[in-house]
């Protein structure tokens, strides 16, 4: 019914008014398969991104649990600052995720947030915009939600920490006490691996959706074009063969033939 219309609106206008909207159309379809492919390019950087921060995030908690065992046993200051310096890692992208979930959040804090989060300064604008667009699909949704989740044990893993500290710092250091603590901090380990493990899982699912969206939007929009052009192309070499089937037509008296010319060319 579409192509029939157009068909039909097309057939009334003269070859020259055909030829510019024929070239208005083909700009407009393809600016807009231009700007659909960098959305895609742009979205999908960022869903990399975000696997990449996620794999800087569990190193650094990895390495922030190794400290805390070497500190049980050498008692050295330095090996528990060290503990403390791999938390900014987790503690920058928890700003970041506690600040996006606010109503109207400070971008420039949550910027910085995932910077601190040792995240590459030019994809946190991009990871900023996925969070914000993107928050309501349910893969992106998940995703957060076992974000906030291994945020959480780490917060318990941080105040267990803080007790061995305690433990360590005391006059009658108990053993016992600091392997009760590191049992805790084992288990709790286990847990964020497997928080982690949920969080790269159902981003690596949502990036696999998203691209076959982006695909079947692109592939649309190329049969879109590709369709257009040919209806306006047979609609235009319709309009010139009539005006050659008259020029060459016998019966037609001369002023006719001019007219109909006049009237394709206009």
């Amino acid at each position: 019914m579409v192509v029939s219309y157009l068909q039909r609106k097309l057939g009334d206008i003269s070859i020259s008014r055909k030829l510019f909207f024929t070239v208005g159309i083909m700009a407009i379809l393809v600016t807009i398969e231009l700007c659909t492919l960098a959305f895609a390019v742009r979205t999908l950087s960022s869903v990399r991104a975000f696997i990449n921060g996620e794999g800087l995030w569990s190193k650094a908690q990895k390495d922030a649990v190794y400290t805390l065992f070497v500190y049980a046993h050498s008692h050295n200051e330095k090996d528990y600052q060290a503990f403390r310096d791999y938390l900014k890692v987790s503690q920058g992208d928890n700003i970041t995720r506690i600040e996006l979930r606010k109503a109207h959040p400070n971008l420039a804090v949550a910027r910085q947030g995932f910077i601190e989060g040792l995240n590459n300064p030019d994809d946190v604008d991009g990871m900023i915009s996925l969070l914000i667009r993107f928050n309501k699909v349910s893969y992106l949704s998940r995703a957060i939600n076992a974000w906030g989740n291994a945020e959480q044990s780490m917060e318990q893993l941080i105040a267990m920490s803080n007790d061995l500290y305690v433990i360590i710092g005391s006059k009658n250091v108990s053993q016992k006490e600091i392997d009760k603590v590191l049992q805790k901090a084992e288990v709790l380990n286990r847990k964020v691996t497997l928080q982690e493990d949920e969080f790269s899982s159902t981003l690596g699912e949502g990036s696999r959706w998203m691209e076959k969206i982006i695909l079947r939007l692109l592939l649309t929009l190329s049969f879109t074009i590709a369709s257009v052009s040919i209806l306006i192309t047979i609609s235009v070499s319709r309009g010139i063969e009539k005006g050659l089937k008259a020029t060459i037509d016998c019966s037609a008296s001369p002023q006719i033939i001019m007219a109909l010319l006049r009237y394709e060319m206009e």
